[in-house]
């Protein structure tokens, strides 16, 4: 099965098209996540008033009110329900206050967030939880010798 997430979370009816053309099954690019998106303006237009260029791209502020729960998206509007060949798979929010539910949160967050990150997910029927390469501990040395 195929599947695929775009950089950033961003989505688009484009891409939607182009993955439904390709024979994929799921999405899994929209983030409801109000918090995340605003942090990300924050960093984007902090780094535009210094004159670093980003390659990052805010996604349509219509997908903060997408469903967290799977769903098949509007091809023209992926943050709606429709009738897509394919379902998009949320990266996981907190139901009511959307805070991600994603493996940087649960990494840095104090126990008694993640504690209750945890406890809020435990009443969803689906949990798409989105792991970095670099939120993963790093195994040390002696876990793993180099070879002579």
């Amino acid at each position: 099965m195929r599947g695929f997430r775009a950089p950033g979370y961003d989505v688009s009816p484009a891409m939607m098209d182009a993955l439904a053309r390709l024979g994929y099954r799921y999405d899994s690019s929209i983030f409801p996540a109000p918090g995340y998106y605003a942090a990300k303006a924050a960093v984007m237009g902090v780094l535009a008033a210094i004159g670093r260029p980003s390659g990052a791209v805010m996604t349509n502020p219509r997908a903060l009110g997408a469903p967290a729960e799977p769903y098949r998206p509007a091809m023209t509007a992926p943050w709606r329900r429709g009738q897509a060949p394919l379902v998009e798979l949320p990266i996981a929010v907190t139901p009511m206050t959307r805070i991600p539910a994603i493996g940087t949160s649960l990494l840095v967050m104090p126990a008694w967030v993640r504690a209750k990150i945890v406890s809020a997910m435990a009443r969803r029927s689906f949990w798409n939880l989105e792991l970095h390469g670099s939120t993963l501990p790093t195994p040390s040395k002696t876990a793993f010798p180099a070879s002579s």
